[in-house]
């Protein structure tokens, strides 16, 4: 979904992030009459007062250290060893100082003292990530001190019957305690808001294990790494690093150095589907919501306010508590289907609530949210002598620069979504206010924009279940097909002025690029409705969203304006990003992917489909200029550039600087590959079964070797193993290692 402008166009870009206003007292718009926080009550009360030490949200803080580390509690060890999968632990002496919650129940301790840290593994996948991170193929290093996060259960791992007391020493207490304080701060806090709602709703859904330590001698740095284990999500056992930012001692960064997922593992697909829908509990069917962008006149920052009802099913049983992810919103009040006052704990982008009466299994269920002034993110362009090459020229000065547009309004974030499942998928409606000259583009369909005085008012629908929606605004000017002509999808373009040709050109292309595709594949556009809205300039990327994409404002400068503000000899920006991501709307859109491992398909789906519209469009140079990018540009041949398709994305994601040479030359130059040992209607036949078959589903990587199979008649083991599972260079002829499926 994500495409990025090769490195020197990405240029730098000022990111501000506006934190909006509260609405005064007086308030009279969406989000009036709050809650009074004298209706909280029961277990969302006591943990208000017990945990974080206030009454109600907005007092709330972290736990302090006096709060949660028990002294008088804690236990000495000599050579006690602890195994955890690949992971062996030896505390070899030291003192384990507790931290207590709730009723007493202990969620973690702080180890003062020496220990040995062993990781080996079997895989070799694993090995070459530990070996590219830690300079190691295993870890076998000593450490002094720990950190520990777990649930109740496992505290027996670390407090045998056969344990010692401490030593009562008061300086090692204070010092456990300042310790959890340091490194708890730097830990995301949602391990505590689960700790309440597993408090809540009981702990048999909830068995985490997160033991973290620096270890010594390290190679590339020293870092804390981290050991997390979860027994209901079967790829979150995961080994990571902590980096402290020597600029900002506030920031720390961190890299995943392997993301576990054992082959045999991968063998049980039904083991691992089962796993993921075990570890959701609601699934959330539709969100209605009235939302207000507003801009704070003294401030003259931006805001959102929101009163939005979702409608949502218990999957596994009866819920005395729900939760739901938003992002930086202020919770107003939360309310029943009778808009009684319900108690919650909003938290990090968590809403926990506590229901008046268990919701039952399967039946629909809904809640209603107030809140006011969330983050809008406002990216201010800078003007063009601030840093475009070639300022004086003419050209460059004729180039139009918009002061401001939203951006983060983007995804499972500003409107609830199921905290458990980022796949899950909803319908919706939104009725979106915003002030003049503000317009909006958005997924779903636009059914009504209608002027009010100095607002644009829109309505949105969303009829066909999807898992995410977008919406930016900025001032933009539309460009749209004739109502009156039916076209199927209806395309809005929302540009800033003075790009309008460019904005007519990118309306008719998206129309022969979708042509192409519904034709290529046999599969309609899974959208009524595509809007295309101009991003500012130097963001250097493209994103989709299902009926929603975003490109950088070079997609919109013409070849020329191109050479002259940037000095880029070959600007095909447009042609980059548009037939990349309009293809995300199958790739993405239409078949989804089942977990983090599989999500390579997708991006390799809409890229080498991009290269197939070229070849199309354009002969066979259009298809070699993808092909030379991707060998080259990407590196994709390179394995010091690379790593397995299979782990792209259950590692860093996009902040492993190999993500891009694989995801987007890798994956593509695999399918290059496979045109050259099949040839292209076979390989379009494969795709095109994929995307038939698996519409409105999730595809997971087993799925596309199977389909491979049954095309050919062929056992593609070897071959995944070695390109997709491992790192393999490609280059190599697939017909050799291809043999009769037994």
């Amino acid at each position: 979904m994500l495409r990025s402008l090769p490195w020197f166009l990405a240029l730098a870009l000022l990111l501000v992030a506006l934190p909006a206003t509260a609405a005064d007292e007086e308030e009279t718009g969406i989000t009036a009459g709050l809650i009074d926080d004298g209706a909280r009550r029961g277990e969302i009360d006591r943990y208000y007062k017990d945990v974080l030490g206030a009454s109600h949200p907005e007092d709330a803080v972290e736990p302090h250290e006096s709060d949660v580390i028990d002294p008088a509690n804690a236990w000495t060890v000599e050579n006690f060893v602890v195994e955890v999968d690949s992971l062996k632990i030896t505390f070899e002496s030291g003192e384990f100082f507790p931290r207590t919650e709730i009723e007493g129940e202990v969620y973690g301790a702080v180890y003062l003292g020496t220990g040995r840290w062993e990781f080996a593994t079997d895989i070799s996948v694993e090995q070459d990530e530990l070996e590219y991170y830690a300079g190691q193929r295993s870890l076998d290093q000593t450490f002094t001190n720990m950190f520990l996060q777990f649930s109740p259960d496992h505290l027996a791992k670390f407090k045998t019957d056969a344990a010692q007391a401490a030593s009562g020493d008061a300086k090692k207490a204070k010092e456990a305690a300042s310790f959890w304080k340091k490194r708890r701060e730097a830990q995301p806090s949602v391990f505590d808001l689960e700790i309440a709602w597993f408090h809540i709703e009981g702990h048999e859904y909830f068995d985490r294990l997160m033991l973290e330590a620096n270890l010594d001698k390290v190679k590339k740095g020293k870092g804390f790494f981290v050991y997390e284990w979860d027994i209901h999500d079967r790829e979150e056992v995961k080994m990571w690093r902590y980096r402290v930012n020597a600029f900002d001692p506030d920031v720390v960064d961190s890299e995943w150095l392997c993301h576990f997922m054992q082959k045999d593992d991968r063998e049980r697909l039904t083991a691992r589907e089962k796993a993921y829908k075990e570890s959701s509990r609601i699934n959330v069917e539709h969100v209605d919501g009235d939302f207000e962008i507003y801009k704070d006149e003294d401030t003259l920052e931006w805001g959102l306010r929101g009163d939005v009802t979702v409608t949502y099913v218990p999957l596994i049983r009866d819920l005395k508590t729900v939760s739901f992810a938003l992002s930086d919103v202020r919770i107003a009040g939360v309310l029943d289907k009778d808009d009684n006052v319900l108690p919650f704990i909003f938290k990090s982008g968590l809403l926990i609530t506590e229901l008046p009466e268990p919701a039952k299994k399967g039946e629909k269920q809904t809640l209603r949210m107030k809140y006011e002034g969330e983050i809008v993110t406002v990216i201010k362009q800078p003007e063009p002598e601030m840093g475009l090459q070639g300022q004086s020229d003419t050209a460059s000065a004729e180039v139009v620069f918009m002061s401001i547009i939203a951006y983060t309004l983007l995804g499972q974030a500003w409107y609830p979504w199921n905290y458990q499942d980022g796949r899950d998928q909803c319908t919706w409606e939104w009725r979106v206010t915003i002030p003049k000259p503000m317009m909006v583009a958005s997924s779903g369909v636009t059914t009504s924009q209608v002027e009010e005085g100095k607002f644009y008012k829109y309505t949105i629908k969303q009829g066909t279940p999807i898992s995410q929606g977008g919406m930016i605004f900025g001032r933009y000017t539309p460009i749209t097909d004739d109502i009156n002509e039916g076209k199927r999808p209806f395309i809005r373009v929302l540009a800033f002025p003075g790009y309008m040709d460019s904005a007519h050109e990118i309306l008719e292309q998206s129309h022969d690029i979708i042509e192409y595709f519904e034709e290529l594949y046999q599969v309609p556009f899974p959208y009524p409705e595509l809007e295309i809205g101009q991003m500012p300039f130097m963001m250097g990327f493209a994103y989709m969203m299902p009926g929603l994409i975003e490109m950088s404002g070079e997609a919109y400068l013409s070849k020329e304006k191109l050479l002259d503000i940037y000095n880029y000899r070959n600007p095909f920006i447009r042609d980059a990003f548009l037939p990349h991501e309009i293809a995300h709307c199958w790739w993405a859109g239409h078949v989804a992917d089942r977990t983090d491992h599989d999500r390579w398909m997708l991006e390799m789906g809409a890229e080498y489909s991009a290269a197939l519209f070229h070849e199309a469009a354009k002969g066979p140079e259009g298809y070699n200029q993808a092909l030379k990018m991707w060998r080259n540009q990407r590196n994709a041949k390179n394995t010091k550039k690379t790593m397995p398709l299979w782990v792209a994305f259950a590692h860093n994601g996009q902040g492993d600087k190999r993500h891009n040479s694989t995801v987007y030359g890798r994956g593509p130059l695999l399918l290059h590959e496979l045109r050259e040992a099949l040839g292209y209607e076979k390989l379009v036949s494969v795709l095109r079964a994929i995307l038939q078959e698996w519409g409105g589903d999730a595809i997971s990587t087993e799925d596309f070797q199977m389909v491979l199979e049954k095309a050919t008649g062929m056992s593609f083991e070897q071959f995944f193993e070695l390109y997709v599972y491992g790192n393999e260079a490609l280059g190599s002829a697939p017909e050799d290692m291809l043999q009769p499926k037994k």
